[in-house]
């Protein structure tokens, strides 16, 4: 075996064993299932903006749902990431924490649960709100110039 090729394995596999790793990968598999409709929507050759739209704002809901009660459902993803660890024989670790950083999440907090939910699910949220938000803004704004011009009971 080439020595390279195992280095590179090795470093895959680690990579895949953090802990900020998998509990990232169950946020983005508690989240991504909300937005597989609109997926579907968008992908249609009979695409209806108007509903995608709908259903873009459905989402955005949500997920603000989803950080109002961020605490509970955090505990419960918290819970499955640990389980997946635990499989591979690994258990939950905070990256290393120091009195003064500049390029990374620092947050000072000794409970694992707390230090993933700040760094991890809480940005996710915000940040998949934010996109949904800015891709179908312009869209918003066509539509509703769109509205103005074609009456709604127009009947050919």
């Amino acid at each position: 075996m080439n020595s390279e090729t195992s280095s590179k394995a090795n470093s895959f596999l680690r990579s895949v064993i953090l802990s900020d790793f998998v509990v990232s990968l169950c946020c983005l598999g508690m989240l991504f299932p909300y937005t597989l409709t609109l997926c579907k929507i968008l992908q249609s050759p009979l695409c209806d903006l108007v509903a995608a739209l709908q259903h873009a704002n459905l989402i955005i809901k949500t997920i603000e749902d989803v950080r109002q009660n961020i605490h509970a459902k955090f505990a419960e993803l918290f819970k499955n990431a640990q389980n997946l660890l635990s499989t591979v024989n690994e258990e939950m670790k905070i990256t290393r924490i120091t009195s003064r950083q500049e390029h990374r999440a620092n947050y000072n907090t000794k409970d694992l649960e707390t230090y993933f939910r700040i760094t991890i699910m809480i940005p996710l949220l915000y940040y998949l709100i934010d996109q949904l938000q800015s891709k179908f803004q312009n869209h918003k704004a066509t539509l509703s110039s769109l509205n103005n011009l074609i009456p709604l009971n127009f009947i050919f």
